[in-house]
């Protein structure tokens, strides 16, 4: 069994947990790239909406073509740990986050973070949060309470008309990057090269 994969914690900007968690995963390979070079490539901006799966892959993509950032929506806790016991590399998802405000009244909202351990016998899940804001007390969360959690919703491009977009809900989003070598043994478990195309399919195929 490989040890918890080290990550480098970075705090984000505002809007920019998408971008600040690629930071953080590219840390686990010794790839120095920040949330900026990748927020600026991804198309985000400093304190709006935040970021799709589709623009960070568009980043890895500039930023680190030896690198490929795949993805599975519908995803469980069991293949969270195989990815962290297994490959020993740490894990991308989308969920909602739990925060406390200024005023210390808790909220939530939809949030990119990194998991880079599980412990199976307190059923807990660690999470490496880029906001400073995160109310889960060291990092971790219950599988039960992460699994309510594993959600979000995205304003993608329509297809039959690109200037509009429609709202689409992703369930169990899970994306991890690895290295050309690992990209034929990830898709063998599932996973599919980040696009639009999956994003919108997802809703149809579970």
């Amino acid at each position: 069994m490989l040890g918890a994969p080290i990550v480098r914690k970075v705090r984000q900007k505002k809007g920019f947990c998408g971008p600040a968690s690629i930071e953080m995963m590219f840390s686990f390979y010794g790839i120095s790239s920040t949330q900026d070079e990748i927020a600026e490539i991804a198309s985000v901006i400093e304190g709006e909406a935040g970021s799709r799966i589709d623009q960070l892959d568009q980043a890895v993509k500039s930023l680190r073509p030896d690198y490929t950032l795949l993805a599975k929506y519908y995803s469980t806790i069991e293949e969270i740990i195989s990815f962290i016991y297994t490959f020993g590399i740490p894990v991308g998802v989308e969920w909602q986050g739990k925060f406390f405000d200024e005023k210390g009244e808790q909220f939530e909202v939809g949030h990119y973070s990194v998991i880079n351990w599980v412990d199976k016998v307190r059923e807990m899940i660690h999470i490496v949060d880029p906001d400073e804001r995160s109310a889960l007390t060291d990092g971790w969360i219950g599988f039960i309470e992460f699994k309510e959690r594993w959600w979000d919703e995205n304003d993608v491009p329509r297809v039959d008309n690109p200037d509009n977009t429609e709202v689409i809900r992703n369930e169990g989003l899970l994306f991890v990057l690895v290295p050309q070598n690992l990209v034929v043994r990830v898709m063998e478990l599932g996973l599919q090269p980040v696009s639009l195309s999956l994003m919108r399919d997802h809703r149809n195929n579970h």
